[in-house]
């Protein structure tokens, strides 16, 4: 317990009081039809559900968006950087949070266990289980429903990692595998001692990070998103990928919003004048966690019209394999610079 009474302390100094602008207040599925990589008009008929955070907006916020979508500034570029970096994700394989909105967890992990160059290596269900433990005994997310990128590693950093080999060895919360399509079985909560048993450090030596966009201040200050998108490229040039949240409008578009194409039908958020301007008028009540993998200056998406839009992140999702462009999405920059949330730095910390 006293472990415990130390995380609370350093959970309470590191995020201060949860900021009320953005609440998650639950998740959302979504059905949505599998892409494929003829023109948009071709028939489909695989469908698959994916799952984002449901969120409530304050009238501030609401209000901060709409100053973005009016101050927009496109396709910046970093002088005298290059005008591609494609890092990829080293072989972990793309990652699947069913039917739960567990997305800050699991790109986290996703992006953690690039660093550690073992596959897909790290347990998302044994960090779930313990959340909820978390949860019950403080004020924390578990993760389960959501939480922010902040919160998942300091919980990572106090209590180490637990492998996917533990995890089938031993269980978490009742579990030997993570709960892909069920939603109402979803195990017990686990005590950090018994996470602990499991266990091993996350090395301060091997992975860090740290905050470009703050969700907690996103909407208290000033941001200028131009220099955080510079920050991203330049993070992303020196090796590094990029953990972020985005608000999601019109979801009932597209595949949840992406309405552009790339690779294939609908693998890319774009910002579309119609976008633009419902995110001056209508409520936006979704968001979604992802990790940026690399940006490339020229690379275009189109519309169902045929407008081009310049210059695109790639994005690792975790919603399967089988989906958007083998489980990567794209997104244009102004399309992250209007409704980004947060964005993390997971660092590499060379020998």
């Amino acid at each position: 317990m006293k472990l415990m009474r130390w995380f609370l302390i350093l959970l309470f100094i590191s995020n201060g009081v949860l900021a009320q602008d953005i609440q998650v207040v639950g998740s959302l599925n979504q059905t949505v039809e599998i892409p494929n990589h003829q023109l948009f008009r071709s028939m489909r008929s695989d469908l698959k559900q994916v799952t984002v955070l449901q969120v409530e907006l304050s009238d501030n916020a609401l209000q901060k968006l709409s100053e973005r979508a009016d101050n927009l500034l496109y396709n910046e570029v970093i002088i005298d950087s290059p005008s591609k970096v494609q890092l990829g994700m080293a072989n972990v394989p793309v990652l699947d949070q069913g039917r739960h909105g567990a997305c800050v967890t699991f790109a986290t992990m996703g992006a953690v266990n690039a660093i550690l160059k073992k596959g897909d290596y790290l347990s998302e269900l044994c960090l779930l289980q313990l959340g909820r433990y978390i949860e019950k005994n403080s004020y924390s997310p578990s993760g389960w429903e959501g939480s922010t990128g902040g919160n998942v590693l300091n919980q990572m950093q106090m209590f180490g990692l637990v492998s996917k080999a533990q995890e089938l060895a031993n269980g978490c919360g009742g579990l030997t595998a993570y709960p892909l399509n069920d939603e109402g079985e979803t195990g017990t909560e686990m005590s950090p001692e018994q996470y602990h048993q499991l266990s091993e450090p996350m090395k301060m030596d091997m992975v860090g990070w740290s905050v470009i966009l703050d969700i907690y201040h996103v909407f208290l200050d000033k941001i200028d998103m131009k220099e955080v998108l510079n920050q991203v490229k330049y993070s992303l040039n020196g090796g590094d990928r990029i953990t972020f949240g985005i608000l999601l409008p019109d979801v009932n578009k597209g595949v949840v919003g992406a309405v552009g194409r790339h690779h294939a039908d609908y693998d890319s958020w774009i910002l579309t004048p119609q976008i633009a301007k419902d995110m001056k008028t209508q409520k936006i009540t979704a968001a979604h966690e992802m990790i940026i993998t690399g940006y490339d200056d020229k690379a275009v998406a189109v519309d169902e019209e045929g407008h081009s839009y310049k210059g695109l992140f790639t994005l690792r999702n975790s919603w399967g394999a089988n989906i958007g462009n083998k489980g990567d999405f794209y997104m244009s920059y102004d399309y992250f610079k209007a409704l980004a949330l947060e964005a993390i730095r997971i660092r590499h910390v060379p020998d």
